[in-house]
Formats: structure tokens, sequence, C-alpha cells
């Protein structure tokens, strides 16, 4: 069951354009400048100094649902560098090991944002869900068993990476050797401290290592199926760690979950019990909360009528699926994002405002809405988005939630509302990497009145001599580039000289 897929061309600009820093950030952060530069910087990567660091990440606190979060990571660009060229040079191993026909995702292929399906039709990927394809090749089977892996990012075993490309026993006894696959453990290991256990969030680069191990796992689980039930009486689909199996009755469900399991084991990886569930036909392939939001869509955006109607649907279910990771207040948003006229502001103004101070995910929707119609805020408006914002930044910022205090700032800055003193000086002390990055972004955009005091305790995190290779290292850059309070700083590294010669910003608000 391999279906070749012919993918674009990769180059690692594309690496650092589109798959380094996690989407969930705010757009003012991103590394089109870094890589714009890398030719200039490509023999500095090799910098024999960083090459003796353990690197560390940044780490970013996000919501997955109500009361659920999740930890997302920045690796240093030198280590990310690393790994990614490690990637590049062998290109073709991971072109094989992400094109199996039981997975629609493909990391390689979001570089270039189209999505692949490789189960069903490659033009109907944005469309459909894993349900919806899996459905579709169901061949009337009338049992399904969906599961999951448990923890699936966080419990990659770095060292089963090499086992991917050369088979377990094989790996296992050439791990020490000059092999590539070898050499990608070590890069992951270098982004993170040495851990072996688990393998950053965010980066595509992560997503291309596990999408090969998943792919590795379909083809065992494949094979396993098709000699217990037989090649035509299953089938599978899978999104990242989600899987869905038909089969033709609960034994063979029961059957096939113990034989998905001890693969698992193999990558000492487990299935997720909470999430493992076995059903009977008819089956439902889509949630009843997007078809009645989608089938009241309004016709016409400044209809009040049929606007709060919608609004009124979109509520409704968000306060039914609230501690759930599906999330209808923010597939309702979506077809409200890119309407500016004035009446609609003014319709749409008390669920943007209650939305974006009561749900996290919602935030980057409701800052394009205000910023699309922040010609038409008044200034009773802004004051009021002022004050609720600076009572959330404050709490937020003391619950370590990075996410909702950085989109905050970026709110702020687009809508050209000032910051107080005491407000930045306030969040500093929580002695977070973003955070710091937060006022620094405030700072730069002008937007700030007064000289702000920044703690002692940060300062000494900023200008240790570990400072451009731990988690503090976005700082210490950015801070060393524009020779911001005139730091100390105990080492710099070439690379990072290099950079500031040229200009390079990883922070930039106008974007």
């Amino acid at each position: 069951m391999v279906a070749k897929l012919q993918l674009p061309s990769l180059d690692i600009e594309n690496f650092f354009k589109k798959g380094y820093f996690p989407k969930e950030l705010p757009p003012n952060f991103n590394a089109i400048q870094y890589a714009d530069n890398l030719e200039n910087l490509a023999a500095l990567n090799q910098d024999k100094i960083l090459d003796k660091y353990d690197t560390k990440p940044i780490i970013l606190n996000v919501p997955k649902s109500s009361n659920r979060r999740r930890n997302l990571n920045i690796p240093n660009p030198h280590s990310y560098f690393k790994g990614v060229k490690i990637v590049l040079d062998n290109l073709d191993e991971f072109r094989d090991k992400n094109s199996k026909i039981n997975s629609f995702q493909n990391p390689l292929t979001d570089l270039e944002n189209n999505i692949i399906n490789s189960v069903y039709d490659p033009n109907l990927a944005p469309k459909l869900s894993n349900d919806e394809v899996a459905f579709l090749e169901s061949k009337g089977l009338s049992y399904r068993l969906k599961t999951d892996i448990a923890r699936f990012f966080p419990s990659i075993y770095t060292h089963s990476i090499p086992w991917i490309f050369r088979g377990k026993r094989h790996g296992k006894l050439m791990k020490r050797d000059n092999h590539w696959a070898n050499k990608l453990d070590e890069a992951l290991r270098n982004m993170q401290g040495q851990e072996t256990t688990g393998i950053l969030i965010g980066p595509t680069l992560f997503a291309i290592v596990a999408e090969s191990l998943n792919n590795k796992i379909d083809i065992e689980i494949t094979e396993a199926f098709n000699i217990e039930f037989g090649k035509n009486f299953w089938s599978g689909s899978r999104y990242v760690d989600d899987m869905i199996f038909y089969l033709s009755t609960d034994n063979k469900c029961k059957k096939a979950l113990q034989i998905v399991s001890t693969i698992l084991e193999k990558y000492k990886l487990e299935i997720n019990s909470t999430k493992t569930e076995i059903e009977t036909a008819p089956f439902i392939f889509e949630q009843h909360w997007k078809s009645e939001i989608k089938s009241n869509e309004p016709s016409d955006l400044n209809n009040v009528k049929e606007l709060l109607n919608y609004l009124n649907i979109c509520l409704y279910w968000a306060k039914k699926k609230k501690n759930e990771v599906s999330n209808p207040l923010l597939y309702g948003l979506k077809v409200l994002e890119n309407n500016k006229q004035k009446d609609f502001w003014n319709n749409i103004k008390p669920f943007i405002l209650q939305s974006i101070f009561v749900e996290p995910n919602c935030i980057p929707s409701c800052t394009k809405i205000l910023i699309n119609n922040k010609s038409n805020l008044s200034a009773e408006d802004k004051n009021h988005i002022k004050e609720m914002l600076y009572f959330k930044i404050l709490d937020e910022a003391g619950l370590q939630h990075d996410y909702e205090v950085l989109w905050y700032f970026y709110t702020l800055i687009s809508l050209d509302i000032k910051f107080e003193k005491d407000l930045l000086e306030k969040i500093l002390n929580f002695k977070r990497p973003l955070i710091v990055l937060a006022v620094f972004t405030a700072i730069k955009s002008k937007n700030v009145k007064e000289k702000i005091k920044f703690p002692e305790h940060v300062l000494d995190e900023i200008e240790s001599k570990d400072s451009f290779v731990n988690e503090w290292w976005l700082c210490a850059y950015e801070f060393y580039k524009d020779d911001f309070l005139a730091l100390n700083f105990k080492r710099v590294p070439k690379l990072f000289f290099e950079m500031k010669k040229h200009k390079i910003s990883f922070i930039n608000n106008n974007s």
C-alpha cells in the first residue's frame, strides 16, 4: 500500500520562512530576514563554538481547549539549520517515507502551502476531514475503530529515528556509526538539551520526522492487518497520530487495537486509551455543530437579524463544547474576518470584545477583525479594549500564558494603543523570555511614552555566558542587535555577530 507522490522541490529558506516559528505566534514574529540571508550565513552555521553547546528551545505555552494547554517550541536557529540540512541532504529518503497511502498529511508538501491527501483525491484534501476520508474508503464495513497515540511528540524516542531508515535491529547495532540518520538523532537532541525522550513541537522539521516514523508504523500495521484480516476486509486512514480503521466485527476491531498497540510498543509509544472507541454503523463523520453553523452562515453580514442568529448558534455550541479541543466559536469567526463595513462592526462589536477576552483560541481571528475595522473604532472602543487587555495581560502573564500575552500585545500595537509603564514593569518580573520579548516589541513600536526599567534578574539572564544557546537566545540576540540597554554580553557567537551585521531581526511589527 505505497503510493509515490511527486513532491515539490524544497530549499532551506522555506524551512525558515514557512516552517520555523510556530504558526500560533503573532505575525510580527517571523524568520523571513534570516531566510533571505542564509547564503551569507551558511558558513557561520558551522560555527565550532556553537557546536560545543547543547542548545535549548524557547517554550511557547498555548491553549488546546478552554482547560487544556501544551508547549510549542522555537529552537535555536543554528541547531535548526543543522537538522534541516541533514533532511535536505537526504530528501529522497524522506520523500519515500512521507508518501504512504493511508496518511493524508504531508509536512514536506505543507511547506508549499499545499496539503496532499494521499488516501483519496489530492484535490479534495483541504475540504475533507480524516473522518470523511476514512468513510469514503470504508468499503461498506460496519465497525469503526478510532484511536490515537498518547502524547505523541513528547513520547518519540530520538534514538528510534535511525530505526525508521535502517530497521530497528540494524539501527541499534550501528547506532554509533557515521550514518546520516544517527547524525539527525544527534541534531534533534542538540536542539533540546540532549533529551532523548520527545521531540520539539511546532517547527516543520519535527513534523517531517514524526510523519516518517508514523509511515514506518503504517507499513507494519498494513502488513499485519493484511495477514490477519485479508487485504480487502479492512480499511484505514490516519492524520498525524489520529487513526481510523473500518472492519467487519467488534472482535476484529479489538484484535486490530491489539496489533496496533504491539507495533507502537516497538517504538516506545502507547495507545491513548481515553481516546479509543469502537463504533457500529451508521456512522457520523461530521459533528452536528459544524453542519448547523455552516447551514446558518449569513448571506448578508450587514443583515442584523441573520448575523445575530448566526452568532447565537456559534455561542450556543461554544458553550456546549467548552472543554473540548474542537472550537465552534473559532470555526464561526472565520466567516466574519474580512468584513470592514461600519454597520457590520457596530453589530459585531459586543461579540468580538467578549470572544477576545474569554476564548484564547479565538484571539487571532478577533485581532484580525479588530485590525480590519481599525478605522471604525471609536475612542471609547479603544479605551475599553485597552482597559480590558491590561487586566488580561497581567492575569495571563501570572499564569505563564505566553500565547495570550503576545497576541494581546500585538493587538494593542496594531491598533496604535499606548502602553503604560506600570503594566510593562509588572509583567517583566515574571522572567519569561517571550513576555520580555512582548515588552520589547511594545518599546520597538514606539507605543511606550516612558523609559522602562528592566529587573536585574532578567538582565542577568540575557547577559549570561549561555544566553545565546539557552531559552533566552532570542532576547539576547534582539537586545544585542539593537544595542538595547547597552548590555555587556559575555559571549557572542560569530553567527549572531554576522546576523547583526546584516541587520537581521526575527521581530517585525509591520508584519
